[in-house]
């Protein structure tokens, strides 16, 4: 088999492209923790600073916490684009949806896990949305969704937060038992 110099172009973009992928995988999931944390805290203390007198003044917690918010956004827009990428690809490979792909699906909701990190995902999407128009809606006095009031999205924003630590706490006791049981399985192997 005679490699053309294309080929050899073509592999070297294949491999680049791949370690790429896998470090930018891997930076989205190190840049979710670290915005949600900043979020989490932000939000935390912009609660507390209302009732108290603190060093930090409101607007510059508010302006870290919308940039967490951002960084949040993003993080999740290059997930999402991740995913759709690779179902293109398996689409392409495939020449087709396969039906195994959604029983696969559906397999992977059967779960307490799966059903943990779907809900999850749509409650840092609500209050990922629900900041977004509130934040417009204060910064410039408009609103970008006309499905609710503009004063709806604001008011809808802080109640979901306790729905988001239960869901952490859930999710982080799911991952603890299946951890827990890797650990003995590896102790308790021959």
């Amino acid at each position: 088999m005679r490699f053309t110099r294309r080929d050899v172009i073509a592999d070297r973009l294949r491999v680049w492209l791949s370690v790429f992928d896998e470090s930018l995988t891997r930076l989205s999931s190190w840049a979710v923790i670290a915005a949600l944390l900043v979020l989490l805290a932000s939000g935390a203390w912009m609660q507390w600073i209302e009732y108290q007198l603190n060093l930090v003044s409101l607007p510059v917690l508010r302006s870290v916490h919308a940039l967490a918010g951002l960084v949040l956004l993003l993080a999740v827009m290059g997930k999402i684009g991740g995913n759709v990428l690779r179902a293109l690809l398996y689409i392409a490979k495939r020449r087709g949806v396969h039906p195994e792909a959604f029983s696969l699906m559906i397999q992977g909701l059967r779960s307490g896990r799966g059903w943990a990190g779907l809900i999850f995902w749509i409650l840092v999407g609500a209050l990922l949305l629900s900041g977004i128009v509130c934040y417009v809606q204060l910064r410039h006095g408009a609103t970008l969704l006309p499905l609710l009031a503009p004063a709806t999205w604001c008011v809808m924003h802080g109640p979901l937060t306790p729905y988001l630590y239960a869901i952490l706490l859930i999710n982080l006791l799911i991952r603890g038992i299946v951890e827990l049981r890797r650990a003995l399985a590896y102790l308790y192997a021959p």
